[in-house]
């Protein structure tokens, strides 16, 4: 009896823990400005899963000209995991696990092109539909300055209040090692 009743203790304990992290999760996603998000159907052996909103200006270069939220999907493994960023998203239309990520058992965001699925401004002005925005859309990891490309595995997804921290020292962005 007593090695049942250990064993559900351990149970319990271990389902408390992982909610306790999802929660501390939740927690820092909530601290993202011009970010919103929808818990979805965790992914298969991921502890998480989220529909992420992020605030994009249509054009990087003059924030008077309006925004529109930019989809992604967020799979979260753990902490200790790498993250591999999907930036080939024409229409996500579903969270999709890529072989890179399931590979490294990685953490996993998947994000979806603008002026693609749901990733549509209010008014379609395609003078800013260009790959000069697009590549805007995300972050440098390794500033081009410091000999940093414009390759997948050096761009990261940012709002602009984030992308604004990077740029002011708050906020440090490493490439991770998988």
């Amino acid at each position: 009896m007593k090695k049942y009743f250990f064993t559900l203790l351990f149970l319990v304990a271990g389902l408390h823990l992982a909610a306790a992290q999802e929660t501390i999760f939740e927690d820092l996603l909530f601290q993202l400005p011009d970010v919103i998000f929808t818990k979805i159907e965790t992914a298969k052996d991921y502890e998480s899963s989220y529909e992420l909103k992020i605030k994009q200006p249509l054009d990087h270069f003059d924030s008077s000209k309006g925004f529109f939220y930019q989809r992604a999907f967020l799979s979260h493994k753990g902490d200790d995991r790498p993250t591999v960023i999907i930036t080939q998203g024409y229409d996500r239309s579903e969270n999709r696990i890529g072989e890179l990520a399931d590979f490294l058992k990685a953490n996993q965001i998947d994000v979806e092109h603008r002026y693609f699925g749901e990733s549509m401004p209010d008014s379609l002005n395609y003078n800013y539909l260009n790959l000069k925005q697009a590549t805007a859309d995300l972050h440098h990891i390794r500033n081009r300055s410091l000999g940093g490309g414009d390759t997948e595995d050096n761009l990261v997804v940012l709002c602009r209040n984030c992308h604004r921290l990077v740029h002011d020292g708050i906020i440090n962005i490493t490439k991770g090692k998988p």
